[in-house]
């Protein structure tokens, strides 16, 4: 118990320091359910082939939407990106037509990260008429995403 609250070990390997190597850690009981969740969801989406926007094709994309434009900004050892990705895919299915997602991989787009001062991840940074309008550092949950885009779409009707 810490302090009062149930908790319970989570086992986790980890693969690129020591395949045989397990380590623990005491976790509240409450939150156990929600981290599981996020680890199943990482693995998911660490698997799936992600698409991504070259820098030739990025330009055309946003330059000629007529809806808002997401560019989601992240690597590919990001944990908290790989989070969010899934998040933003339902989020561009939700708004379908509203709003278009554009997933930018700074270590393949060294220059077009620089030319929008990209410097860490997750950067989102929200086009419309193909100029920025928002910027958002760092990982957010679903809701705040949500928010955030209704805010936009909202501005830009």
């Amino acid at each position: 118990m810490l302090g009062g609250t149930p908790t319970c070990v989570v086992k986790y390997r980890f693969k690129e320091t020591n395949p045989a190597a397990w380590r623990g850690f005491l976790l509240p009981k409450d939150i156990y359910s929600e981290f599981w969740y996020n680890m199943v969801a990482l693995k998911m989406v660490a698997e799936k082939e992600m698409k991504t926007t070259t820098e030739e094709s990025f330009e055309s994309v946003v330059g000629q939407a007529s809806e808002l434009v997401i560019a989601d900004f992240y690597s590919q050892s990001c944990k908290p990106c790989l989070l969010m990705h899934s998040d933003l895919e339902e989020l561009e299915r939700e708004y379908d037509g509203r709003m278009k997602l554009v997933r930018v991989d700074i270590a393949e787009s060294v220059d077009l990260a620089s030319r929008y001062s990209v410097v860490s991840t997750p950067t989102i940074i929200m086009f419309a008429g193909g100029k920025p309008v928002t910027r958002i550092l760092g990982y957010l949950t679903r809701r705040d995403l949500k928010e955030k885009i209704e805010e936009q779409l909202k501005q830009i009707a």
